[in-house]
């Protein structure tokens, strides 16, 4: 009666209006800059929590305080080496004015020196600012990535499940914003410590030279360069506003990268010019405000800071000064002794003047500096917000657990299958799709899991891979092996409808999200072939040439193993490098010889391959159990059209067309061999009775229970239960019998 008297839309919304009745209102996130100001309220705290951040581990530390101590100490030294070079210069003047050339010479040569000395401390010193900068860059990027990658926090934070989880729009994309912090601070360390330390080593020599002329002027510099930053922009705004336009643009750009067959396909490139243009002159109008009102600031600010213009009409007053006072008057004149006096007097005078410009023209840069920091530290609390609702959710999980340990029968289920109760599917809306869903799955059961578009589907597969959080203030949701939060990959493996190839060889594709990499394999780089018992005989000797054309450096036969029927031939062969072993094999053509083939193995006895059985499992591909997992498939020919076989890199999602990448997402579930597989519409280009035969296979070959998404009803003798979302009826979902 009630689905009879209400459209769907309308029972959505009693289910919304009933799930936000049943529960209290959440406390929702404050945004992300928010909450970053709030814990970290001053740029100084701000500026300390992120080298904290990219100095987590206590090497990395010792690494930068070694560096920075060496940055002290070349201070130290250039600053003397300069004072060292000025009285070298005013020696050689004297020497000239005086006629000696044999002095001229010596003070030349010196000075030469001098110069090429202190022009190599400060080249040394740019160096170790750099490579400790590149530290800095290196420990932050690995930190954010880390946060970013760990427990689906990326995907987390780009769309936010739960209200505690502050937004960011493209988060991975602030990684520039690392970089160009780290540039800036590598600019202004450079900028500021050389002339500073130059003007503390000179500062007494002012002081005596002047007196309280000395404070003063520099106070008067200060003053006059502070107040030119009444006029500056807010560049902390404007960096901001600059970084989330450059971000939507070049967003849009790598969109129109993944579609770009489509758009080209439908003759859409008009269409989205419309749709990118807009982004493309928001990022120009910005950039010409900002330069506009920089370049009223610098207008100011050049005349007040720079050198060549009102502090050096200032230092030539005080240099005046300093002759009248220390300058006697003689008949004979002035000798060259004051002369050299007055020059060096002169020279110690504008160091202190450039060390206070540059003080003072850090403000805007520390104040850029200080955008990027709180860009990164959004990012960061975000993830931090992740993991706590993850962590969050693995507590409530695991409390769920117990109590229904407690109950017996649905406790003894959840060892082994899938159990949720009392589910409710809510959007990042708030629309309630599904309310107080209740269903187990067992192994050996699939579970087909149906409903249109919109229905809750793909939201579903999310909640039961961790990647959403449950609503629903009695849900529970258990998978074996689930102790945080995540299921773990041997129990649940999904093909989702939005395909994804990373970049790589071709054996990491099946392998993925594992790496397997065989630079970690140690010596010997040895392999076994054990061939058939037609190997017992003559083609013993071409199996060994075989593998000496595939680049082995030496070949033995070992025994004739003897078998419950035959003897079987059996061969190592040791290469030079992991490559090498790895290339030897990479194509199938080079398990065979003379139309039989042999089976590979690693190692040198059968002891020696069962010890070693994890650890090669990390480093070596099981290129026999891929193979076999691409024939189940239907793709074996990839392998064999690759001129480099299993090592092949390419560019997958451009060289596989549409059917051959779902297949090759479904052997990824087929490869790792779960007790369940999710999957998500993962074979809507493949043909009905090769989409028929792929999950026979998988069931009945490989012995995992799918968990399968679709829009439709289909393949009711391999599925006995069909879960309806979407059904019209007060809970919005519906479980029957196939």
């Amino acid at each position: 009666a009630l689905a009879a008297s209400h459209s769907e839309q309308e029972l959505v919304a009693r289910r919304s209006m009933g799930f936000v009745a049943r529960h209290a209102p959440a406390a929702v996130a404050a945004s992300a800059d928010v909450l970053v100001r709030r814990r970290w309220p001053s740029r100084l705290a701000r500026f300390l929590a992120l080298l904290r951040l990219a100095l987590e581990r206590p090497e990395e530390r010792r690494a930068a305080a070694g560096r920075v101590a060496v940055m002290a100490a070349l201070l130290v030294v250039h600053a003397r080496l300069v004072w060292m070079q000025w009285r070298g210069q005013t020696g050689l003047v004297l020497a000239s004015m005086c006629g000696n050339g044999l002095r001229v010479f010596c003070e030349f040569a010196a000075n030469l020196l001098m110069v090429v000395v202190a022009h190599g401390v400060a080249q040394t010193f740019r160096l170790t600012s750099w490579s400790l900068h590149q530290h800095l860059w290196e420990g932050l990027t690995r930190a954010i990535q880390k946060c970013a990658m760990q427990d689906g926090a990326f995907f987390k934070v780009t769309m936010p499940s739960d209200l505690a989880i502050p937004a960011i729009e493209n988060p991975l994309q602030r990684m520039s914003d690392v970089k160009a912090f780290c540039n800036i601070m590598e600019d202004q360390v450079n900028k500021v410590t050389l002339p500073l330390s130059t003007a503390l080593m000179l500062m007494p020599t002012m002081l005596r030279g002047l007196g309280f002329l000395s404070p003063a002027l520099l106070t008067f510099n200060y003053v006059s360069f502070w107040l030119c930053q009444f006029v500056a922009p807010d560049f902390t705004a404007l960096r901001e506003r600059e970084a989330v336009l450059d971000d939507r643009f070049k967003f849009l750009h790598t969109r129109l990268r993944a579609i770009a067959e489509p758009v080209a396909f439908s003759g859409g490139g008009r269409a989205e010019r419309r749709i990118i243009e807009p982004r493309f002159e928001a990022v120009l109008r910005h950039a010409e405000l900002s330069r506009m009102k920089e370049a009223a600031y610098n207008t100011v600010t050049v005349f007040f800071t720079d050198y060549l213009y009102l502090p050096i009409w200032l230092q030539r007053m005080l240099s005046r000064q300093y002759a009248l006072l220390n300058t006697p008057h003689h008949p004979a004149g002035i000798s060259p002794n004051l002369l050299a006096s007055n020059f060096l007097f002169d020279r110690s005078i504008q160091f202190p003047q450039v060390a206070v410009q540059r003080l003072v023209l850090f403000s805007p840069h520390w104040e850029r500096m200080d955008s990027h920091c709180q860009r990164c530290l959004e990012v960061v609390v975000a993830f931090e917000a992740a993991s706590s609702a993850a962590a969050a959710a693995a507590a409530s999980a695991a409390a769920g657990a117990a109590l229904r340990a407690c109950g017996g029968a649905a406790g003894a289920s959840a060892k082994n299958g899938i159990v949720v109760q009392g589910l409710d599917v809510v959007t990042q809306s708030g629309r309630c799709l599904v309310r107080d869903l209740s269903f187990d799955v067992t192994p050996g059961a699939p579970l087909l899991v149906t409903g249109p578009n919109g229905s809750g589907k793909s939201l579903f597969g999310s909640i039961l891979m961790g990647l959403w959080a449950p609503a629903g203030k009695a849900n529970a949701i258990s998978l074996p092996g689930d102790a945080a939060g995540l299921p773990p990959p041997s129990t649940i493996a999904a093909a989702p409808q939005r395909i994804y190839i990373p970049l790589g060889p071709l054996h990491n594709q099946l392998s993925y999200p594992e790496v397997i990499s065989a630079a970690a394999l140690a010596p010997p780089f040895r392999l076994l072939a054990q061939g058939s018992p037609a190997f017992a005989g003559g083609c013993a000797e071409r199996l060994l040439a075989h593998f000496s054309e595939l680049g082995a450096v030496e070949v033995s036969e070992l025994v004739a193993q003897a078998s419950s029927v035959q003897k079987l031939f059996i061969a190592w062969a040791d290469f030079p490098s992991a490559e090498a072993l790895l290339k030897s094999i990479a194509r199938p053509e080079a398990w065979v010889v003379d139309g039989t083939s042999f089976k590979v193995v690693f190692g040198e006895n059968a002891a020696e391959m069962e010890a070693m059985k994890e650890h090669q499992a990390s480093v070596l591909p099981n290129l026999p159990q891929m193979m076999a997992v691409l024939r189940a498939v239907g793709i074996e020919h990839v392998v064999s059209r690759e001129p480099e076989g299993w090592l092949a890199e390419r560019i997958w999602e451009d060289t596989l067309s549409g059917g051959e990448q779902q297949r090759l997402c479904l052997a990824r579930v087929f490869y790792r061999r779960p007790t369940f597989g999710l999957l998500d519409e993962c074979t809507s280009m493949v043909a009905a009775d090769a989409e028929e035969d792929l999950y026979r296979r998988l069931i009945h070959d490989w012995g995992v229970t799918p968990i399968a998404l679709t829009q439709r009803l289909f393949l009711p003798e391999l599925f006995g239960r069909e879960l309806a979302l979407g059904a019209r009826n007060a809970d919005g979902w519906e479980l029957t019998t196939c």
